[in-house]
């Protein structure tokens, strides 16, 4: 009776009739991206041929592939159901190092075109974030707070080059910052003193 792998012959996972994780990589990567046809759209096509050829650690893409709440978002790209967009990937998936990973890896595939993943993930979290402070004259004023003094070259994040990227611990300072200065607005609105006409400067000023 033999345990050795029925695709390569390795007996490094001692499994009967079973095959080893490197021969099931290109049967977990087919089963997440194909259709209902069982044909994987062509967009995708590069990112199942990096998985299968690039991506190092077999036994971790078969976790991740299967463990991620990602994979939910790649079989959602894969039937056509989510836009192949950055925006639409970030919105379903949400926050967390999870959909870095993934827009990682469709750029590295060149599925998606290069950019800053940690500014576009910023930048989509403080467009959804920002609506929630309730007074407009506090979102201004936390935009204005943002551009200039937070990221005085947020204006543009986006466009930022790959080589000028700033690290995930930065925007999580900056998150961190906003909220701060939110709370702070919010406070103040509370004292009649800060809500007379012209007391917008004295807030910045406390904000700086």
């Amino acid at each position: 009776m033999t345990m050795a792998c029925p695709g390569c012959g390795t007996i490094e996972e001692v499994r009967k009739h079973r095959l080893c994780v490197e021969c099931r990589r290109p049967i977990a990567i087919q089963q997440l991206l194909a259709d209902d046809s069982g044909e994987i759209r062509p967009e995708l096509h590069p990112l199942a041929e990096y998985l299968v050829t690039h991506h190092g650690s077999a036994i971790s893409l078969e976790r991740w592939l299967y463990k991620s709440r990602c994979a939910v978002v790649l079989r959602e790209l894969a039937d056509g159901t989510l836009p192949l967009t950055a925006d639409a990937i970030m919105t379903r998936a949400h926050a967390g190092q999870s959909v870095a990973f993934l827009l990682s890896l469709l750029i590295r595939s060149g599925v998606l075109p290069d950019f800053d993943i940690q500014a576009a993930r910023f930048e989509h979290w403080f467009q959804r974030w920002l609506p929630t402070v309730p007074h407009p004259e506090d979102r201004l004023l936390l935009r204005r707070y943002c551009t200039w003094e937070l990221l005085p070259s947020g204006r543009s994040l986006r466009g930022r080059p790959a080589t000028a990227v700033r690290s995930g611990s930065t925007y999580q300072k900056v998150r961190a910052a906003l909220k701060r200065c939110a709370a702070l607005l919010t406070a103040l609105t509370e004292i009649p003193r800060f809500c007379s006409a012209g007391s917008s400067g004295r807030r910045y000023t406390a904000l700086v």
